[in-house]
């Protein structure tokens, strides 16, 4: 019988086993098309959305970052697929590392800006009270204006973080000066500005007419040569031949010494709030440190120093008068001509001219007669070119300093600029008085060191002539 697809027995058996095989292998070929297809379709998203090698350098580039951060990129990203995304990320990252270093500093610079600042603030506040006439008030410092020393001690604990809260104003004191506060710091620019003002304040009258020489290096002797005028032109021979010339010298030697003393600062002057007292100590100081360079330089002038191993004055240098007299026209002029008279080393004429005539404090007022246009003289013999104005005149300089040495002796003085005189130098990079501190070990509070270091000699005696005086 037939069955139901038309066929009976082996014949449909067969022509089943038959069908069935051949819808399946029509069915594989299906698949792997599908499948090949979409795994293409994957692959040609995926290269449509990975980035080149030249976008990533331009994008390297135009976020600021080098050459070296785009080829590391591309190296990372050699065997793997990189996408605008995952580009961006990179980029993003590498320009954080590049950043962080510089807001550290940045932050530090900021905090040690602000430091710097309020100890200049409370040292600019301090100076104003200290010597209102010597300074003047700053923005900064108006935020500290009138705290007392214990006031602007506590702020700067406060700032150091330390509990100040109980504390009685001698532990305050003593907590300031002894930690590691900047307190000791701003005493110690107060001082050492006040110190400097008061020095250049004062005139010792030697530095109007002693020549400063550069700063010694060190503590070595200083040797100063003496110089010649250059030889005399000579006349050429038929020839033209020229000959050769030299310049005869001379040598003085001296060496920079340090001076000092010790002055200390203590809590009760803290407590107490004395700035007064804070101000005579610097300003005695700074006063000491003039007058002692003062005598060092007169005591060239007046003959104690040494010059060359022998006397600065004498009468065969040329420049000391046989004969003590008083000062008038006649005296003076013996002087001026005594000056212009001097030889230099190869006994070249110099003519020299005065410019400075240097007394005690008793010849004051004869020689302002002899050098003032306030005093009309009386006679016509006593009109001379010695005084402001004339062809020669004359500085005075009164120095209190001489009447240690003699009350009646009086100098003349060429200018620096035309022949050596005295000199007088600083040790280089401590010019003037100097100062520095420490804690206290002898004093109950900060001890303060003042020192100068500072010399001075005599070069050349012809830019001098002096007057026993009658």
């Amino acid at each position: 019988m037939p069955n139901n697809y038309g066929h009976t027995g082996p014949e449909s058996d067969q022509m089943r086993a038959t069908d069935a095989p051949a819808s399946v292998s029509t069915s594989i070929p299906d698949m792997g098309r599908r499948s090949q297809e979409n795994q293409l379709t994957e692959q040609t998203e995926m290269a449509a959305s990975c980035v080149t090698v030249a976008a990533i350098r331009a994008a390297c580039r135009n976020a600021g970052l080098t050459a070296d951060n785009a080829m590391d990129i591309i190296e990372r990203h050699e065997n793997t697929a990189l996408d605008h995304t995952a580009l961006m990320a990179e980029i993003g990252r590498r320009f954080a590392e590049r950043d962080t270093p510089a807001q550290t500093v940045s932050r530090v610079s900021v905090t040690r800006d602000e430091a710097v600042t309020r100890r200049s603030a409370m040292t600019d506040a301090i100076l104003c009270r200290m010597a209102p006439a010597s300074n003047t008030i700053t923005d900064a410092a108006r935020d500290y204006r009138g705290m007392s020393l214990m006031r602007l001690a506590e702020e700067t604990l406060l700032r150091e973080n330390v509990r100040v809260r109980g504390m009685s104003p001698v532990e305050l004191a003593e907590r300031a000066l002894h930690s590691s506060s900047d307190f000791p710091n701003i005493l110690s620019n107060v001082l050492n500005k006040r110190l400097r003002q008061a020095y250049e304040e004062s005139q010792p009258s030697y530095r109007l007419w002693a020549r400063r020489a550069p700063n010694a290096p060190d503590f070595k002797p200083i040797d100063v040569v003496q110089m010649s005028a250059m030889p005399d032109l000579l006349r050429t021979n038929e020839a033209g031949e020229f000959k050769y010339g030299t310049a005869s010298d001379g040598k003085i030697s001296y060496s920079v010494l340090t001076y000092g003393r010790i002055l200390g600062v203590t809590r009760q002057t803290l407590v107490n709030d004395d700035l007064r007292a804070l101000d005579r100590l610097t300003t005695g100081y700074a006063a000491a440190a003039a007058r002692l360079e003062n005598r060092t330089v007169y005591a060239q002038l007046a003959g104690s120093g040494t010059y060359g191993g022998g006397d600065l004055f004498t009468t065969q240098n040329g420049n000391l008068a046989e004969s003590g007299t008083t000062i008038n026209a006649t005296t003076l002029g013996a002087g001026r001509a005594a000056l212009r008279k001097q030889k230099g080393l190869q006994k070249e004429e110099l003519n020299i001219a005065p410019r400075y005539l240097i007394v005690p404090t008793d010849l004051e007022q004869l020689s302002y007669q002899f050098t003032s246009t306030q005093f009309v003289p009386a006679k016509a013999t006593d009109v001379n070119e010695f005084r402001a104005g004339g062809r020669t005149a004359l500085e005075p300089i009164v120095e209190a300093v001489l009447d240690g040495h003699s009350d009646k002796a009086w100098y003349l003085a060429a200018d620096s600029a035309q022949v050596d005189t005295i000199e007088y130098a600083y040790l280089d990079g401590a010019e003037g008085v100097q100062l520095s501190s420490r804690i206290g070990f002898n004093v109950d509070g900060v001890e303060f060191k003042a020192s100068l270091d500072f010399a001075a000699a005599a070069i050349d005696h012809r830019g001098f002539w002096k007057n026993p005086g009658a």
